[in-house]
């Protein structure tokens, strides 16, 4: 019902002795009870086949994002590459594209934490030139998917202002399809640094709340510095970033469960699938 509608599917097969009927809300199977669970597994097994074809019948295609840069933040340790662009690794974080680059010592031995506390404090850039693949451009639908930007950003593509973030543990999936183009294209992902955004809210914000900055950001804890690690809280990618293309619907999750009776000679499995779809779809299914 409209654009990237989401519907949730049921189908619950029900492995009982007797008649076969349908009921609940969208769709709800029974198939006969075997007499053995070695025979049952041929309908689960056809169950789960099934919702791989529904898949497969509208095809998507991935295409993940290769070929990143960042650019490199000022300080007296890296005033020979200030500014520059240089390569670094999605997922990754500006310790880790830094570290690559030879730019600080690793942060993770010995005291070298102390020596990158300033990382923190400094705003910075993520690039990315990349070529989508030419059959990604015949799905009606093409959108980028981001997960794990940590933590404030911008993100643009072809100079396109896509997407905002404020949040380092949510997924954002964006329509890119009148934005993407044949050949080169750029994605750029500004950030801001988490700890002063943070200082921020926690001096301007009322009631006052206890507690330092870590407490308004929605950055993972750990990276303030705990009794087991250091303090690393910078900025980064720390999942892959793709395109996605698909036509008429995809399954946007997926969960099986199962349960068997006492006797071991009845089972139920429940399948719950969350579909989008660009238009309302009826799909019939029948098991026997």
């Amino acid at each position: 019902n409209g654009r990237n509608s989401s519907h949730r599917c049921h189908w619950r097969t029900v492995v009982l002795g007797g008649r076969t009927c349908k009921k609940n809300e969208h769709q709800m199977l029974r198939i006969r009870k075997r007499k053995t669970m070695e025979q049952l597994y041929p309908r689960i097994i056809t169950l789960l086949t099934f919702l791989s074809i529904f898949g497969i019948s509208n095809a998507q295609i991935v295409d993940t994002l290769t070929g990143w840069t960042f650019k490199v933040p000022s300080h007296e340790t890296t005033v020979t590459h200030a500014n520059q662009w240089l390569p670094c690794h999605v997922p990754g974080t500006i310790y880790s594209a830094l570290y690559e680059n030879q730019l600080i010592p690793n942060p993770l031995l010995g005291d070298n934490e102390k020596k990158v506390q300033w990382i923190e404090e400094r705003d910075g850039y993520f690039k990315c030139l990349f070529t989508p693949s030419p059959e990604i451009f015949s799905k009606a639908n093409i959108e980028i998917i981001l997960k794990g930007l940590d933590t404030y950003a911008q993100v643009f593509l072809n100079g396109k202002a896509i997407a905002q973030t404020e949040n380092a543990f949510r997924t954002y999936r964006i329509d890119v399809k009148p934005w993407l183009k044949p050949g080169k294209n750029e994605l750029l992902i500004s950030f801001e640094s988490a700890v002063k955004q943070g200082k921020f809210l926690a001096k301007n914000h009322q009631p006052y709340l206890p507690g330092d900055e870590r407490v308004f950001v929605r950055k993972p804890q750990y990276q303030f510095g705990w009794d087991w690690g250091p303090r690393l809280a910078g900025f980064g990618i720390t999942q892959p970033v793709v395109l996605e293309g698909w036509d008429q619907f995809r399954i946007s999750d997926l969960h099986v469960q199962t349960q068997l009776n006492e006797t071991m000679d009845t089972a139920w499995v429940q399948v719950n699938a969350d579909v989008v779809s660009n238009s309302a779809l009826a799909v019939p299914v029948e098991f026997f």
